[in-house]
């Protein structure tokens, strides 16, 4: 199934391909596919400092940002506690996403660890 979806400031709308959800899934897979699809939309573009950037259409997200547009409205502040557990992160995400050392790929390796994390 593919959904339209929409941003106010963007010149045009782009179409993703929507996963069909499945009422059998417990919420922990739950989080963990918001958080598979998150980390896809980082690999496909990252930013600093903001939600996520546009160019005609939205090229890259920050962490959070991609978690809200990932995620589901009621999971959200469940996927962002997963991630901070999973990472021992001290502060919240996205003054970690924009530390001026931080590189794309070290959060690209915190998603592979919220993801994989039993709740150890």
């Amino acid at each position: 199934m593919n959904a339209l979806l929409e941003c106010p400031d963007c010149v045009e709308s782009w179409e993703v391909e929507e996963e069909e959800k499945s009422d059998d899934k417990t919420e922990a897979e739950l989080i963990r596919d918001v958080l598979i699809e998150a980390r896809a939309l980082i690999e496909k573009g990252w930013c600093q400092f903001r939600s996520f950037t546009i160019d005609g259409i939205i090229t890259s997200f920050c962490s959070s940002g991609a978690i809200r547009f990932a995620g589901e409205r009621f999971l959200n502040s469940l996927v962002f506690e997963r991630f901070r557990l999973a990472n021992n992160m001290s502060s919240v995400i996205p003054d970690w996403n924009d530390h001026p050392s931080r590189t794309k790929q070290e959060v690209l390796d915190a998603f592979d660890k919220a993801i994989a994390w039993k709740g150890d």
